[in-house]
Formats: C-alpha cells, structure tokens, sequence
C-alpha cells in the first residue's frame, strides 16, 4: 500500500480558558510541523487550523465552558461525523485522504485520568478503568462496522505505553489495552520511550496514535515538549 500521510495529536492543556497567551504558540507549532491529520485534544474553538475541515466532541455542560471541547479533529479532507458511544470525552469521522485508495476512519478520544470523579466519591483510576473497557470495545465495533476502511486513534489515553520505567497509568489497564488493539487489527505507533534518544525528552507521553495493522509499513515518529505551551508532550507519524 503505497501513500504518504502525517498524523499528529496534542493536549493542549485548556488553553483557550486559562493562558490564552499559548495560544499563538500552539498554533506556530501545529503549522509547522503541517501534519495532514490533527487530533486535538482540551482544545477550544479559538484554535482553528486554516485550510482544514473539523469536527468536535460535545461540550460537556457540567465542565466545559464556552468553546471547549475534549477533542478535536482537524483534517485537510472533507469530514463526515460518525456516531460514537460518548460524545464528551470522544469524537470519530470517516474521510478519503487522496493519496489512499481506502477511506480512513479517525477517532479522537480522552481516556479520562486517574482522580476523575474522586471529589464525587468514585475511588481513584475506576472510571479510567471503564473508560479503557467502553473504549476499546467501540473501536472494535467500529473497525467490524466499516470493514473496507482504515481506522486511526489518537488522543490523551492518561498511560504511558513505552517499556521504560512507570509513570502515569494501571499496569494491567495499558496490558488490555494493548491486547484490546492487537484483538481489534491494530497497534500503537507511538510507543516508543521519548525519554531516550533520539528525542530525549524529561517526561513519557501517555499521548497516542494507534492505526490499523494495513498502516504498519515504515513511518517516522515526531514528538516535542514545550512545559510554556502545555503540560503534555505533542507526538506525530508520517506514514
């Protein structure tokens, strides 16, 4: 299979309701690393992409304020939204990149993070825990309803999936969901320990790109840290 397509994914960390100063930055990266695909991810509408098409994941009205979004997916094809399971926390759209004979399904997903629900009485990581389960149970379902396309996720799965040392995530939850993908015809492309060189940065990303078993050809992986602009590293693929 023979095509050339960058995928990339950031949190941005609510820059769009506190430091909206970062915003230009954030915007000076995502343009110039000129990623044909964008998941991202604590976004707002104040970052928009010129010459791409978008859609959001809804605002969630106990949390968000005006403009936010958990993800966002920014596409230089036309867009159409597929229905996902939980439209807060996850977003999906089906698209026909040119170069590629096969339509491309995107979804644009946080898992959410370990204290999520703790001030409610929920103990600590048991709706990340569900959220892995609900999760990676859609994408399958998603992956046997369109059959003939291509299926990329990316977004904040609060896990780090590389084998160096623990930092953030349950050790059986990032063990499911790698056996979730492998189950479902995938892999995640950025598993890599960006705390070793070539990259060589000061903390492991828990930000992810899984793409469909057909996309496993040789790719590049990019991934950038910048505290000033957010509290996640950026990572990207160039398939």
């Amino acid at each position: 299979m023979n095509f050339d397509l960058s995928i990339g994914t950031w949190n941005l960390d609510r820059s769009g309701i506190r430091k909206t100063n970062r915003i230009s930055g954030q915007l000076h990266k995502i343009l110039e690393l000129n990623a044909d695909i964008w998941v991202l991810t604590e976004s707002h509408s104040a970052v928009d992409l010129p010459g791409y098409y978008s859609v959001s994941s809804n605002p969630d009205p106990g949390y968000h304020e005006k403009g936010e979004s958990c993800a966002t997916i920014w596409s230089r094809y036309p867009l159409t939204k597929i229905k996902v399971e939980n439209p807060f926390y996850s977003i999906c759209a089906e698209m026909q990149p040119e170069n590629m004979s096969r339509k491309l399904l995107v979804y644009g997903t946080i898992i959410t993070y370990r204290d999520d629900g703790v001030n409610e009485g929920v103990a600590p990581w048991e709706r990340h825990r569900a959220a892995v389960r609900h999760q990676t149970a859609e994408w399958k379902r998603l992956r046997e309803t369109y059959p003939d396309h291509l299926f990329c996720v990316a977004g904040d799965f609060n896990m780090n999936l590389d084998t160096g040392p623990y930092w953030y995530g349950l050790k059986n939850e990032k063990e499911y969901l790698i056996a979730a993908l492998k189950n479902a015809g995938m892999y995640c492309a950025t598993s890599l320990d960006v705390r070793q060189p070539p990259f060589g940065l000061s903390r492991a990303s828990v930000d992810h790109i899984c793409v469909s078993n057909e996309l496993s050809g040789k790719f590049h992986m990019d991934a950038w840290e910048d505290k000033k602009m957010s509290d996640h590293n950026g990572v990207l693929i160039r398939l």
